[in-house]
């Protein structure tokens, strides 16, 4: 019996949360602390669940973006072992093609879902307040022939007015995954709660050979975060100073 206890458990496949977060010159300020702040808040909530979770661990790998993209995790890491410290750079470029392109060459088994269990599809949230200043098609054409990206969750959040909600639609797939956001209180908790219901449901997902419409389920679960998010709105709307709203900022 006691061989047993020492039995070491069997390893668990890899749910994968990418965070795509740009760190151009305009996101300086309030809004790359908001996003600090937000990830910070829930990576206990996503560590939670990879902990109560038998069949599937979650990690976080985060890739920025504003004249070069970088990678802050060198490889994905547990959510405890995770940490947001960024800052906006001095640069006025957004460069959206080359994170793409990037982000295309770790989706795969020999780069950041290599595991020795397997891996389910991951989640893929990007989050910009503009618009790309490089040929972002190219290197958003090339990611989508990626089978990971086809069958991940991928929901984007526009912050502020100036954001392209355009191009973020098509690279989640659907005008309905692109979450607008021109206030801090709304993006911390939209963001937290998108992370947590998206990283929840794709870890006791389909495994990325099997057939999933990923855009309708990650529209269901954007709706599913407005539903579950309280927020008094007509704070929000109120709440008019440069402390609070993007666009003042």
């Amino acid at each position: 019996m006691a061989e047993l206890n020492n039995l070491t458990p069997p390893p668990r496949k890899v749910m994968t949360m990418f965070y795509i977060v740009d760190t151009s010159g305009s996101m300086a300020g309030r809004k790359i602390e908001t996003v600090n702040s937000a990830l910070e808040n829930t990576k206990a909530q996503l560590d939670d669940i990879s902990k109560n979770n038998d069949d599937a661990e979650i990690k976080i790998a985060m890739l920025t973006f504003d004249y070069e993209p970088t990678w802050q995790t060198p490889k994905p890491v547990k959510a405890s072992d995770f940490h947001a410290n960024l800052n906006a750079t001095e640069y006025g470029l957004t460069n959206l093609g080359k994170a793409c392109i990037e982000l295309e060459s770790k989706l795969s088994r020999s780069e950041f879902l290599e595991t020795k269990a397997g891996a389910y599809p991951p989640v893929i949230i990007l989050l910009s307040d503009g618009d790309p200043t490089d040929n972002y098609a190219s290197g958003l054409e090339k990611l989508k022939h990626n089978n990971w990206y086809k069958r991940a969750i991928k929901v984007a959040f526009a912050i502020g007015a100036d954001a392209n909600k355009k191009v973020l639609s098509e690279f989640t797939g659907s005008t309905e995954t692109v979450i607008e956001v021109n206030n801090a209180k709304v993006l911390s908790e939209f963001l937290k709660n998108v992370s947590v219901i998206t990283s929840e449901f794709q870890s006791r997902s389909t495994n990325v050979g099997e057939t999933t419409d990923s855009v309708k389920q990650s529209e269901e679960l954007v709706k599913e975060t407005f539903n579950t998010t309280t927020i008094d709105m007509d704070t929000v709307d109120d709440a008019k100073s440069d402390d609070d709203i993007f666009g003042g900022w």
